[in-house]
């Protein structure tokens, strides 16, 4: 959930920038659940399409519930030599009280004088979770038995507006509703400790996207090594034979329990558990012994380089709609990014159904079940990342939670 340990006061820091929006717009990232007493680092990406646009001053904006947006740190000058991120680091003391929703954004004036606007699809939701329920169930003395949210009946389906009541969730309270232009996404979040769910209903009248690519993405490698096995060993990093800039590797977190990967940097069940950009999270690039050998390999992403992450699919996996998305690490945009989904080690984007693959430059994504990619259950899949940028230092999340695999 790209969480912070925590911290006593609200830290505002400059970062480099990485990504861009709108011009004119200030975009805030990424969306999360935390538990009381926890905290967040929060993006503004006021950069603008052509990464030029300078802030002479900011002021973050806090909204509770539904309640008007209040201002946390004032108006701070910045007069940005160049245009670069702005970080916030969440109050300590937010609860779970009421709705437990809160909404961040920022105001301010870049330094043409033009006023900073924040839209709601454009600012930041968090909700927080009681911590006496953690701490109970932590400690094994939690008197209430905890239920795991589940998704409403709307799930799956089509619809022509975000779902409420029981269609929204059967069990568990509904958070972090986004509605997209073809789709409609929230989570279902216990309140008593147990597991949270994500959902996923298709707006009415949309048609899933194909797409085409006139050219195949080059593939580079800094690295001649090949792994001894032929075959896939399951787990650990493999390099399948005759390819190059290609390698497969075990997601993040050590039980599926883990819902994001931090690729390439935690890889193989290595994660972190607090900030995105802490731990094998820093990290751009992965280096590890290739499985049943002491040969090791290095991966890093740029130049059609492809990394694919194994999963399995759930005993259920093809009858609804699911799906994984990608973003940077720290939430927000990817650039241009490739991603595809096969059940071979080998497959390339050009020949991967359309249904099963997408190319974005905002978080690319794969739609699985009825209707798009078909998928059956209980067998080994591959997703597949690629990107045809060169810079150093790229970094990305795989957003599992909505997928259909462990």
């Amino acid at each position: 959930m790209n969480l912070l340990k925590s911290k006593l006061s609200v830290a505002i820091a400059l970062g480099i920038l990485g990504g861009t929006t709108q011009a004119f717009a200030c975009s805030v990232t990424p969306d999360s659940i935390l538990t009381e007493g926890q905290t967040l680092q929060l993006v503004a990406d006021c950069t603008g399409v052509d990464g030029t646009v300078k802030v002479k001053e900011i002021n973050w904006q806090m909204a509770v519930g539904t309640g008007d947006a209040v201002s946390i740190t004032g108006n701070v000058a910045l007069n940005q030599p160049k245009a670069k991120l702005i970080y916030l680091t969440t109050p300590i003391g937010l609860t779970s009280a009421g709705t437990g929703e809160y909404t961040f954004s920022v105001t301010g004036t870049y330094s043409d004088g033009t006023p900073i606007t924040t839209t709601d699809a454009q600012s930041a939701k968090v909700v927080v979770k009681p911590a006496s329920v953690a701490v109970a169930l932590a400690l094994g003395t939690n008197s209430v038995t905890p239920v795991n949210a589940s998704c409403g009946s709307a799930d799956g389906t089509v619809v022509s507006s975000m779902p409420s009541g029981a269609a929204q969730c059967t069990s568990g309270k509904g958070a972090l509703a986004i509605s997209g232009p073809g789709y409609f996404t929230w989570t279902c979040l216990s309140q008593t400790g147990g597991a949270e769910d994500n959902c996923y209903a298709t707006r009415t009248g949309y048609v899933a996207p194909t797409t085409t690519t006139t050219t195949t993405p080059t593939t580079t490698t800094t690295t001649t090594t090949t792994s001894s096995a032929s075959t896939d060993p399951g787990t650990g990093s493999w390099i399948p034979p005759n390819t190059t800039g290609r390698l497969i590797a075990g997601q993040s977190g050590p039980t599926a329990a883990y819902l994001s990967s931090y690729v390439p940097g935690c890889l193989n069940g290595s994660y972190i558990t607090s900030s995105w950009n802490t731990g094998c999270g820093a990290n751009s690039s992965y280096t590890g012994a290739l499985s049943g050998t002491s040969t090791t390999t290095t991966f890093s992403f740029g130049a059609g380089r492809v990394l694919g992450l194994r999963y399995m699919s759930k005993a259920t996996a093809g009858t609804a709609l699911r799906y994984f998305t990608m973003g940077s690490a720290d939430g927000g945009n990817t650039g241009s990014m490739s991603v595809w989904l096969s059940d071979s080690p080998t497959a390339t984007y050009a020949e991967t159904a359309n249904a099963c693959k997408s190319t974005s430059t905002t978080q690319p994504y794969v739609l699985t079940g009825p209707g798009y990619c078909p998928i059956v259950a209980n067998k080994g899949y591959y997703l597949f990342m690629s990107t045809t940028r060169t810079e150093s230092g790229l970094r990305y999340l795989v957003n599992e939670g909505g997928a259909d695999f462990y």
